[in-house]
């Protein structure tokens, strides 16, 4: 009985998202899936854009950086950040909008009382999920012999503390460069780090209200490439 009723669910599913794609209008709910620091540092200019260009769109934005079920509809559009070269989910659509690039990044305070380049440096990366001082990205970063300190996972929550005087972060470019109060650290250069996509259901492809989103999103990121690699870094 499970397998039959899962089998029907699936059935209704399918229906939904295929007369969801020969929707022509340009009107109904859009569900964007993605991080928190895409949403808010990124591209919330652009969704208040969106809105007001077409005002029956209604705009549902969930903060996850989990890959909804697309297939569920729990989401329409992901806007994910992977690493590089890794690809998306077999059974969505989708482009690799742009590759992003990654500097290291401190507080001018912090680096006038811990040099980074000093042999008896006191300064410290702050991590991410690392359990080991020195993971594989400090070993291939700037400083090497810089241990770990800490763990904070949100790419936000990393650009404050090091505001603050936590410690050395890596960041995506279109956040460190705009933060005030945070400096690309002397002698690090932007690097190809993690890749943009965008990716929704096959079935939903047709849909006019999808299509035009889609085509906007690639658009705006598009138009923030310097930004996005790095070539129009902020004075702080």
């Amino acid at each position: 009985m499970m397998k039959s009723a899962i089998h029907a669910e699936e059935a209704l599913l399918t229906a939904e998202r295929q007369l969801q794609g020969r929707d022509a209008q340009l009107s109904g709910e859009i569900r964007l899936t993605t991080a928190n620091v895409i949403a808010l540092q990124l591209i919330m200019d652009d969704l208040a854009e969106f809105t007001r260009l077409y005002p029956d769109i209604d705009m549902n934005i969930l903060i996850s950086y989990d890959l909804f079920n697309l297939s569920r509809r729990e989401a329409d559009v992901a806007l994910r950040i992977l690493r590089l070269d890794s690809k998306p989910p077999e059974g969505l659509i989708g482009r690799k909008l742009i590759t992003m690039k990654s500097c290291c990044y401190a507080s001018d305070a912090y680096l006038a009382e811990n040099a980074p380049t000093s042999s008896n440096s006191t300064a410290r990366w702050i991590g991410w999920d690392d359990l080991e001082r020195f993971p594989d990205w400090v070993k291939a970063s700037p400083f090497p012999r810089l241990p770990v300190y800490g763990r904070m996972n949100d790419a936000m929550l990393q650009a404050e503390a090091a505001r603050c005087g936590f410690g050395l972060t890596v960041l995506p470019c279109f956040l460190g460069d705009s933060v005030e109060g945070l400096q690309r650290i002397p002698g690090c250069d932007p690097y190809p780090n993690f890749d943009l996509w965008m990716l929704s259901h096959p079935d939903l492809r047709d849909a006019a209200r999808m299509r035009t989103f889609r085509a906007f999103i690639a658009a705006s990121i598009e138009r923030k490439k310097p930004l996005l690699v790095g070539e129009s870094a902020v004075s702080n």
